[in-house]
Parts: structure tokens; sequence; C-alpha cells
């Protein structure tokens, strides 16, 4: 999106913007999407749940890991970032906790497989969960579907 990112405010709002508007995209087109960002502060994730609002649920997923291999990973070059240890630093400072229900995983050298099964099981129960509440308010509205 950017030739050179600084990882300004105004840059970063850019990108989650332009993330929201692919988001609202695939969601009217009836798929589901998974966001791979930081989503650092309350800020950007109200902005998300306001834009998607009546359209999808989200749920966020927090990845944790030490710092060490934190910084390893930030040193390999990457196609999809050019973010380096400096830009880890500055973001985790803006960092505001996510205060809402959501998964964390821990992040090691070997546990990719792992974290997928159990994000997928998060995704797949609060699915259900959703499913229930909804058809709980029909049964006592009397509505049928």
């Amino acid at each position: 999106m950017f030739k050179h990112p600084n990882y300004s405010p105004n840059e970063k709002l850019k990108v989650y913007l332009e993330m929201l508007a692919l988001t609202k995209q695939a969601v009217t087109a009836g798929n589901n999407s998974v966001l791979d960002a930081t989503f650092f502060s309350e800020e950007l994730r109200t902005k998300f749940r306001q834009g998607i609002a009546g359209k999808a649920r989200i749920l966020f997923i927090e990845i944790v890991a030490f710092e060490p291999l934190i910084q390893q990973r930030v040193q390999r070059k990457r196609v999809s970032s050019d973010a380096d240890w400096g830009i880890y630093k500055q973001i985790k400072n803006q960092w505001e906790p996510i205060i809402e229900e959501h998964l964390i995983l821990e992040s090691t050298d070997s546990n990719i497989s792992q974290m997928l099964g159990i994000a997928a099981d998060y995704c797949l129960a609060n699915d259900q969960r959703a499913n229930r509440q909804i058809n709980s308010e029909r049964d006592l509205s009397g509505q049928s579907e």
C-alpha cells in the first residue's frame, strides 16, 4: 500500500480503513474473513465493530510470544511486512489491552497447527453460541425461522 511505510498514525489508519472496506465487501458477498493485524488500539477495534455492525460478528484472537522470539521473527525478511524491531517496540508502546472476551494464544516456534486448531474451535463455538442465542430470541418473540 505504501512504497516506504513509516507506520505513522495516518498511515496506519489508512491501512485499517482499507482492511475494513475489503472486509465489508467480503461479508456482503457472504464470505467469512480473517484479518491478521495488531488492532493495537480500542479506537481501531471500535471502528471495525461499527463498520461491520449488522453484517457480521467480530471475534478477536490475541497472539502473544516471548520478546526474543518476536525479535528473531521481525529480523527475517517477510513479504507481508516491513516492520522491524523498532516498529514492534513503537506499536507495543501504543498497545491498548482488549477488554472484551477474546481468545489468547501463545505462539512458539512449533505450535502453528495447534494454534490454528484452537482458533478454529473458538470461532466455531462462538458461531454455535450466537445461533443458539438468535434461536432463543426468536422463540421468546414467537417468531419462527
